[in-house]
């Protein structure tokens, strides 16, 4: 039994293995997936968001506990950009049954299997990692979860991961950053967390080393979570330490890290920019991030001998990102950086700028040591500013050279544009620096602008493309040489209305001891740089123009040798004030020229000067043909020109100019220094007195100082002349000969120093021989015309003007007289026809070269008998071939002015004979005629006139008197047709005077006249004191006062005319006072023996050119008052009486009968005057007056009606009537009988106020005239009473 016992004690552990194995096959055989809906409930409750498992769930327990889910999903916030946080394939979890059972959970580890996690940060709130307890009260929106929310009593042991992947969404970005984990293994204690991971970031692997505190640190907020890590990648490591301060919100966190490139050329190519060929790149920074805000401290970067050290600040929380700090460099190798930039395999000339990212803010930068390719610059300092995707260097400067150089500088680049825009300042700076090879000790100051013109954006731009945008919009520059003499300042910009500009370079001052003005005209940019290298190019061309004391040259050449100046030799342009400017450069030059400007081939062997090719000009003729010159001992000058218009004043030197060795030599002393040969063919040669010689033709010789023109040709005023000149420069003074054919020549052509009487003469011709002798230098003066002629002798001579249409011939005899007895006079004699009239003149005057003395007065004495007039002319002349000037007797007799229309071609009127005399004078353009003397028919006419030419427009005064005058003989000067004799009358149907008075000529002139007469005669009508004065301005005549006397009494005018309007208007006031009738309507029958006194006032508007005109339009009224007068009685029975009374009393006659008053107003419309309201009062009768006077027509229609003052109904009243035309009136009695007793009441209505105003013009001072009105007055208000108790 007992053996029994121990066998069944030896097999004791088969009942717990058995258990064992039931337990697991049960664990097996159950299926888990009833745990679904407890783990995600689990989940949810943890994280806050719904969990699901797609799969299975599986549970084992050998050789180790391990609870499997399958398909796992976790979702996002509503906030997110992806909807699931992860998708993993298998997740494993193994729990320690150990800590389990004491009541901990720990887990040994996590086996994570195919994982896609989506991690999203935001801004300025928690990322979607951090997740949200449901059993806790809900956070305030904007908080950060508690400390419960985010703390968990769970541990964790070891994490294994392996094929994930991670996408991380920034704050900023929608596109994630993709990372691949191939494996990450993480074992955890209960301070440490280790990790290592195998990762891939865009085809890049990296392996990842990491050494932090615990996970529970991590996800506990209450501690920090730090650590180091590194990551590397072929022989590239980034090592760091980091620190998180609110784990495991990443909102906050600081790194201190290392990172060293190896292979650059790779890392940039993995990026796609650019490559560099660095071996090696070091950088170290201490980084803080804080929310949107990126903190870069401790910057150190070294790279190509080159290291850089700084602080940055990144701002996130803005639309747009700001980017402040410094960066300190002890030293930039450009030139190292420039080495290691890509060389591409084929040739490229264009240039990737990228898009400047979307940032704002500041930057100071300063560089110890900037190594270029062939200089060093020194102590750069600067302030970048970025906005707008622009970066801006602001207050730029740095040493170069030993000079200084200050620049702002701005370039936007972004999607659309490419711009810039840089200011350079050069202080001192060597141009050696620059690449310009100038002298060593030069040194060059400069203010630059320079744009880059907007651009379309593209990933490269050619150089071409660059340059040809560039604009240099200011530019100034000084370049200063002791060793060289030259000391210059110049301006830079930028010409042509071509794209691309060309450049313009101004230079002045000194260069090499010699003035210096320059402007120099290249290509554009993209021809002056080459677009491969960067490099000058020497075959840039240039234009250069340059001025140098009086002389200026263009010349087109290239870069070369501008920069380095050679002797020109080629095609140039020379420009000078004188022939002398040019010595300076080439040494003497014979014959001493004026200014020139000339162009062409122009070459120098030794003492051998040629221009061929020659084009251009020489003062202002315009020249071609070739120039040789051999400066020998005894210089040769041979030219073969064709020439333009040739003036020959600017081409002969001024007296001071003429020869500055020696002032008392002769002008002509250059003749005798060289020979020559001159053929020359123009266009026109002008003489220094104006005189145009046209097409001169000229083959002359030069030697030993004996000069000869033969042939000399040229034609001139519609005609010609030929001749030859001979000078002979060999004896001192020199002297010439001048012989001269004429053919046919208008003297009105030549210039403006003929009058218009030339021309009317006719056509010149005939021989005129002149011998000349040069002026002594001592004797020479500058202000004459003409100064190197010091004597002038005219050999007897011939000339005649010829016009057989016009019927004129005269004959003129010319010569200098008096050569024997030393004094000269110029004498002229004519004899001939005018207008088919026998004509003389005579002529005697001072030496003609008299005439050229600006200060001195030319005497002339002249006399002439033409078309029946008689002139003579006395006195002085200033200056008379420009006639500045005079001052002449005048002494003029002839039967009429208009004879003299042809000769003098100005309108004259026609007058009766007339003679006139005074003293006639000039100055500056003045003309006026004083103390003037004459008569025209019976008529005097005194005083002064004065016409001033020179002012705009001229202006004629005058002060004019008369102690006579009959209006008859100034008629036409109004307008009227004047009779000269029995068989040339004028039509006598029209009396006013229609020929047009006013007109445009109004406008053409201004004045300011008036006349004083004592005694005029009017027709029939005597006037006395008769004072008109006349303003004419802008073609507005004023005559004011116009005013005359008519016996005792005066009539006053004014009279306002504009000949500015179509047809020419005006005004006419008029005042009437105190005019006794009986002179002024003794040639009406009707009126010869009444006696009144008439005064009145009147306005009337007018229109037209002549007098006929201005009264056939006249508007306006005029009222009239008579007193004191007399009507025949016979009027008075005439026209009141029954026919048979009225038959009785006109045989045996009746006396007269005194009129007290009467009364008319005048109203005026086109022309025609209306009587609208005429009374005359008598003792036993009132009259009233009607009808019309039709100035267009020059009728009248008027009757007179008479009202007794003891009326009857039975007598029968026939009006006289007043009809018929101007000249010739009708008078008659009506034949009907006519009953219109009411007017009379009606008419003296009205005339009451009117009467009394115009009484003092009727006063004589007895006030006997106011009485005779009184009764008149009293009944036109007795009239008014009845109207109003009617």
């Amino acid at each position: 039994m007992a053996d029994a016992s121990l066998r069944h004690l030896r097999w004791w552990w088969r009942v717990p293995l058995i258990l064992g194995v039931l337990v697991a096959a049960a664990v097996a055989l159950v299926p888990w997936n009833f745990l679904k809906p407890v783990i995600s409930e689990q989940i949810e409750a943890a994280t806050g968001r719904s969990a699901t498992i797609h799969g299975t769930v599986t549970v084992d327990f050998f050789p180790n506990p391990r609870l499997s889910l399958h398909e796992l999903e976790l979702d996002n916030p509503p906030w997110t950009t992806a909807p699931r946080m992860f998708r993993v394939g298998r997740v494993s979890v193994l729990p320690s049954l150990g800590e389990l059972m004491r009541g901990e959970i720990v887990l040994d580890g996590i086996e994570i299997q195919g994982l896609t996690l989506n991690l999203e940060q935001r801004r300025d709130a928690p990322g979607n990692w951090i997740f949200v307890d449901n059993t806790a009260p809900p956070a305030q929106e904007g908080e950060p979860p508690s400390k419960d929310a985010t703390a968990s009593p769970l541990r964790i042991r070891h994490l294994s991961v392996s094929d994930a992947q991670i996408h991380y969404f920034t704050a900023e970005s929608d596109t994630p950053l993709e990372l691949s984990v191939s494996s990450l293994e993480m074992q955890a204690d209960d301070t440490t967390l280790k990790s290592q991971a195998t990762l891939t970031f865009q085809q890049q692997h990296f392996e990842l080393q990491a050494e932090t505190d615990s996970l529970e640190a991590f996800m506990d907020q209450a501690q920090a979570f730090a650590g180091k890590f590194s990551l590397s990648a072929n022989e590239s490591q980034l090592s760091a330490t980091f620190e998180v301060p609110e784990a495991p919100a990443l909102a906050r966190w600081q790194v201190d890290g290392e990172l060293s490139l190896q292979g650059l050329a790779d890392w940039l190519q993995w990026r796609d920019w650019p490559p560099l060929e660095l071996d090696r790149v070091d950088i170290a920074a201490h980084l803080e991030h804080h929310s949107s805000q990126w903190q870069f401290s401790d910057i150190d970067i070294q790279m190509a001998e080159s290291r850089m050290t700084g602080q940055l600040k990144l701002d996130t929380s803005g639309e747009i990102p700001t980017l402040n700090g410094q960066l300190q460099a002890t030293q930039l190798d450009v030139a190292a950086l420039r080495a290691v930039l890509p060389q591409s395999r084929k040739e490229t000339t264009a240039i990737a700028v990228p898009v400047l990212p979307a940032l704002r803010g500041e930057l100071a930068l300063s560089v110890g040591r900037l190594i270029l390719e062939q200089q060093r610059v020194d102590d750069i300092h600067s302030r970048i500013t970025l906005a707008e995707r622009t970066l801006t260097l602001d207050s730029l400067r740095f040493a170069m050279a030993g000079g200084k150089v200050e620049a702002n500088a701005s370039l936007t680049s972004n999607a659309e544009i490419l711009a810039a825009k840089t200011q350079i300042s050069l202080q001192s700076l060597p141009p050696q620096a620059l690449g310009i090879p100038l002298g060593s000790d030069a040194n060059l100051d400069a203010e630059l602008t320079i744009d880059l013109q907007s651009i379309e954006q593209r990933p490269t731009v050619e150089r071409e493309t660059l340059l040809a945008n560039v604009r240099i919009t200011n530019g100034r520059l000084s370049y200063r040489s002791e060793a060289a003499g030259s000391d210059l300042e110049a301006t830079l910009g930028m010409v042509g209305e071509g794209e691309p500009p060309g450049l313009l370079l101004g230079v002045n001052g000194t260069f090499a001891d010699k003035p210096l003005e320059m402007d120099v005209r290249g290509g554009p940019l993209t021809e002056l740089i080459n677009l491969e290298t960067g490099a000058w190019q020497d075959d840039y061309g240039l234009e250069a123009e340059a001025t140098s004391g009086g002389l200026h040259a263009r010349v087109d050449t290239h870069l070369a040798s501008l920069l380095e100046p050679r002797t020109l030799d080629g095609d140039v342009v020379l420009e000078a004030d004188s022939g002398r400017a040019l010595e300076t450069w080439v040494g003497p030059i014979l014959p001493p020229l004026p200014e020139f400007r000339l162009t062409g081939r122009l070459s120098r062997d030794d003492a051998r000067w040629s221009a061929t090719g020659l084009d251009g000009k020489i003062a202002s003729t315009s020249i071609a043909g070739s120039v040789e010159f051999h400066n020998t001992e005894r210089p040769l000058v041979n030219a073969d020109l064709q020439a333009g218009r040739i003036v020959l004043a600017r081409l002969l030197p001024a007296a001071g100019e003429a020869n500055q060795g020696d002032p008392n030599d002769s002008l002509l002393a250059p003749l005798r220094g060289f020979d020559g040969q001159f053929d020359l063919k123009a266009q026109a040669l002008v003489l220094p007195n104006g005189l145009e010689l046209r097409d001169p033709l000229l083959n002359a010789q030069l030697e030993d100082g004996r000069f000869l023109a033969d042939p000399l040709e040229f034609h001139v005023g519609e005609g010609s002349l030929a001749g030859s000149l001979a000078l002979d420069a060999t004896t001192q003074p020199a002297s010439g000969k001048l012989d001269i054919q004429l053919d046919t020549i208008a003297l009105s052509r030549l210039t403006d120093t003929f009058t218009p009487v030339e021309d009317r003469l006719g056509r010149l011709s005939g021989n005129l021989h002149l011998e000349m002798r040069e002026t002594l230098a001592a004797e020479r003066r500058d202000d004459l015309l003409l100064p190197f002629i010091g004597q002038l002798t005219i050999v007897p001579s011939e000339l005649r003007f010829n016009d057989p249409q016009a019927g004129t011939e005269l004959m003129l005899s010319l010569e200098t007289q008096g050569l024997d007895e030393g004094d000269q006079r110029f004498h002229l004699k004519g004899e001939g026809r005018y207008d088919s009239v026998p004509a003389s003149l005579s002529l005697d005057g001072d030496p003609l070269l008299d005439a050229r003395d600006p200060d001195r007065p030319y005497a002339v004495n002249v006399k002439a008998d033409i078309v029946d007039t008689r002139l003579q002319l006395q006195g002085t002349l200033l200056q008379p071939l420009a006639l500045k000037g005079l001052n002449l007797e005048l002494a003029l007799e002839g039967p009429n002015p208009q004879r003299l229309n042809r000769l003098l071609g100005v309108p004259l009127p026609r007058l009766p004979a007339y003679s006139v005399s005074g003293s006639l004078e000039l100055d500056s353009q003045r003309w006026s005629l004083s103390e003037m003397q004459g008569t025209v028919g019976d008529s005097d006419l005194n005083g002064w006139l004065a016409l001033d030419g020179g002012a705009r427009p001229p202006r004629l005064s005058g002060e004019l008197t008369s102690r006579h005058l009959d209006i008859k003989d100034l008629g036409a000067l109004a307008g009227a047709t004047p009779k000269t004799d029995e068989s040339d009358v004028p039509d006598k149907r029209f009396l006013l005077p229609d020929d047009p008075i006013i007109g445009d000529a109004w406008k053409e002139i201004s004045a300011d006249v008036s006349f004083r007469g004592q005694s005029v005669r009017a027709g029939d009508i005597p006037l006395s004191n008769v004072v008109i004065d006349f303003l004419l301005e802008d073609g507005r005549g004023l005559f004011k006062p116009v005013g005359f006397g008519v016996g005792k009494g005066s009539v006053d005018l004014i009279l306002d005319l504009d000949a500015g309007t179509q047809p020419p208007s005006g005004t006419l006031q008029v005042e009437v006072q105190n005019v006794n009738l009986n002179d002024a309507l003794q040639q009406w029958n009707l009126a010869d023996e009444s006696i009144g006194i008439v005064g009145g006032r009147g306005k009337l508007w007018v229109e037209g050119t002549s007098i006929a005109e201005l009264l056939a339009s006249v508007d306006g009224g005029m009222v009239l008052l008579m007193t004191g007068g007399r009507l025949e009685a016979l009027l008075v029975e005439l026209a009141g009486l029954d026919a048979s009374q009225a038959f009785l009393s006109w045989i045996r006659g009746r006396d007269a009968i005194p009129i007290d008053c009467a009364y008319a107003d005048l109203q005026a419309r086109n022309g025609i005057i209306e009587l609208d309201t005429f009374l005359v009062d008598t003792i036993d009768t009132t009259f009233t007056i009607g009808g019309q006077v039709d100035m267009n027509t020059e009728r009248l229609d008027i009757s007179l009606i008479a009202h007794p003052n003891d009326p009857s109904l039975l007598v029968g009243r026939s009006p006289l009537h007043l009809g018929g035309t101007f000249n010739k009136i009708d008078s008659g009695v009506h034949s009907q009988r006519l009953a219109i007793r009411s007017g009379t009441s009606v008419a003296l209505g009205a005339i009451a106020g009117p009467i009394a105003a115009l009484l003092p013009l009727v006063d004589a001072g007895t006030g006997i005239g106011r009485d005779y009105c009184q009764g008149l007055i009293k009944r036109s208000r007795e009239a008014i009473d009845k109207a109003d108790i009617e």
